[in-house]
């Protein structure tokens, strides 16, 4: 029996019973997809634009692109979400040791010390597109097993060097702990229960606490104070 494969009315929308394969692009007013849209891999979805470009990759090109090359072209993406309840839009970044392409769970266990995603700044510096000013890591550490996954950020920023050298500048461990690599300096006055307590390996680095609206340097400081019958 003959099936329909195309139905186009008279308000001239096409609709297709069946996918779609473009292999030169497709351009102009797509409509609403009420399926699954696909991508083929090797191949990039270019928004707001007609190129794809390749940046911070290395040889290769990111699948989704959001592209602008005027001042009011803000080249955003929005994650939002409406609904009357608590919650929010989403960045989800997931990692498996799977080798091909599966449903969530029944993949590959990772490993601890895998990065399950990162986000990277990066500038053109004259030369070429891959070059890194900072960016935000998401690692793991300890026992990874069913429901548990422990997490670190890693914070990174790039020397003013030639080359630039990215270095860890922050990290927080799946204890809470923060783990500066240089000096921590607060720049305005702290109010509060006080900070909390800190080890440094290395003499250069030192907690600094300072007040540029302050011109007598005995107005601010680090207190100590006790209290107890010992």
């Amino acid at each position: 029996n003959a099936t329909t494969a195309l139905t186009i009315n008279a308000s001239q929308n096409a609709t297709f019973a069946g996918s779609i394969t473009a292999t030169t692009g497709i351009t102009g007013t797509i409509g609403t997809f009420s399926g699954d849209v696909t991508v083929a891999d090797g191949s990039e979805l270019a928004i707001g634009h007609t190129q794809s470009v390749q940046a911070g990759r290395g040889s290769g090109k990111a699948a989704l692109q959001v592209l602008g090359a005027a001042s009011g072209d803000k080249s955003a993406m929005l994650i939002g979400n409406y609904q009357n309840g608590t919650a929010g839009g989403s960045l989800v970044f997931y990692k498996s040791r799977n080798t091909t392409v599966v449903n969530s769970g029944s993949g590959t266990i990772i490993t601890t010390g895998d990065q399950i995603g990162n986000i990277v700044a990066v500038g053109d510096d004259g030369v070429d597109p891959d070059t890194e000013s900072s960016k935000i890591e998401f690692d793991t550490e300890g026992t990874i097993a069913a429901n548990r996954v422990p997490g670190v950020l890693r914070f990174h920023t790039a020397t003013n060097a030639a080359p630039g050298v990215m270095t860890q500048a922050l990290k927080l461990d799946s204890s809470q702990k923060a783990t500066f690599s240089g000096a921590v300096q607060i720049s305005k006055n702290t109010t509060g229960t006080g900070l909390p307590s800190a080890t440094y390996t290395d003499e250069k680095y030192r907690l600094l606490v300072s007040n540029p609206q302050l011109t007598n340097n005995a107005e601010y400081g680090i207190g100590f104070s006790s209290y107890g019958n010992e």
